[in-house]
């Protein structure tokens, strides 16, 4: 076993590199598919680690470094079930796969029983990559990837910081605990695509305008949340005529589009003034078209260098001046990051001109 270790600990470094490498690959093929993932990590098996799965195995392995598949490993964890599946096919399109050490752990589990869910791939490099220069010298590697959701990822460490690896080694008392959790977190995993996918429907339907005379249909595009808020900036006249005045004040447009963070804050000022659809944030924008550009112009005045935004955040100024009653000081901002400088200029000034006004 010394001279296995030994051997081990000298070819670690390559192991290392192959690691890093498929990690790596993996990343470039998952972007490619346009598969959003939570996190991709890899590890190479320790020297501690390679002798104590020996041991364990009870001398089970004349040729450990050969006969072990895990000796580099790269963790995939997604948000959703059903990618899982998208995974397993580019793994079976671009790399051989080992199938008789490959496993679902999910597969193993009785219809009545519920725990560890992991997708367990023991992969090698196809025989076209394996003759590239720079994967020759792992054509014999092999590596394990798991794939599972977040919440499988949840599970599975909380059980392992319990140090429970087998259902039978937890203590009977709290066994139907466990196993309610874990059918949970598996009941989750099918709520969160059913989201996802309703999520995908109502972008679609507000993004093309799509809109029957029935009222659940014309609730659903007039009702104020953030992608018929970004709908609305797309296509509002008075979002465009506010952000002329803005010009007309002497602020200059910047290139970006609107950002999340900023409509976010006006849907929060929209909250607290009881604005809760679309045509009625509409109606103020067009009776603030009265006295905006002599906002935008106070507010101007006490910056002395060039401000430049876009219309997102004229809008903003535009509602944190309507809600500045409900606004007690600057930490209102500063807690959506504003900083400190302007967060109290454009507090002032709004208040300011609420009095004058």
């Amino acid at each position: 076993m010394e001279k296995q270790i030994e051997k081990y600990q000298r070819i670690k470094p390559l192991y290392e590199d192959f690691n890093e490498r498929i990690k790596n690959l993996l990343q470039s093929l998952i972007d490619e598919n346009n598969i959003k993932y939570h996190l991709i990590e890899s590890r190479t098996k320790s020297i501690e680690s390679f002798k104590g799965k020996i041991l364990r195995k009870d001398n089970k392995y004349s040729n450990p470094i050969e006969e072990m598949t895990d000796l580099a490993g790269v963790r995939i964890i997604l948000y959703y079930q059903d990618d899982v599946e998208k995974i397993e096919e580019i793994l079976k399109k671009e790399f051989i796969i080992d199938e008789e050490n490959s496993i679902d752990k999910g597969k193993l589990l009785k219809t009545n029983e519920f725990g560890y869910q992991s997708v367990h791939y023991v992969i090698k490099l196809s025989d076209k990559r394996s003759t590239l220069i720079e994967w020759k010298r792992f054509s014999t590697f092999k590596a394990e990837v798991q794939i599972r959701t977040v919440l499988q990822h949840s599970w599975a460490s909380i059980s392992h910081e319990l140090e429970y690896k087998k259902n039978y080694e937890i203590p009977s008392i709290l066994q139907r605990k466990l196993f309610r959790l874990a059918s949970l977190i598996e009941l989750a995993d099918e709520e969160f695509k059913y989201v996802r996918d309703q999520h995908n429907e109502l972008v679609d339907k507000i993004t093309q305008g799509k809109s029957s005379d029935s009222d659940e249909s014309i609730e659903l595009l007039e009702e104020l949340n953030l992608l018929t808020l970004k709908k609305y900036f797309e296509e509002s006249a008075n979002v465009e005529k506010i952000a002329k005045e803005a010009l007309k004040a002497d602020f200059t447009m910047n290139t970006r589009k609107w950002e999340d963070k900023y409509l976010s804050e006006i849907i929060n000022h929209c909250n607290f003034l009881n604005i809760k659809t679309i045509p009625e944030l509409d109606k103020l924008l067009g009776n603030a078209l009265s006295y905006s550009y002599y906002l935008f112009k106070a507010q101007r005045d006490e910056m002395k260098t060039k401000w430049s935004g876009s219309s997102d955040f004229f809008i903003l100024l535009i509602m944190v001046y309507e809600n500045i009653s409900n606004i007690k000081n600057v930490d209102f901002f500063t807690k959506n990051n504003w900083s400190f400088e302007i967060a109290t200029r454009v507090f002032n000034v709004s208040k300011n001109f609420k009095t004058n006004k």
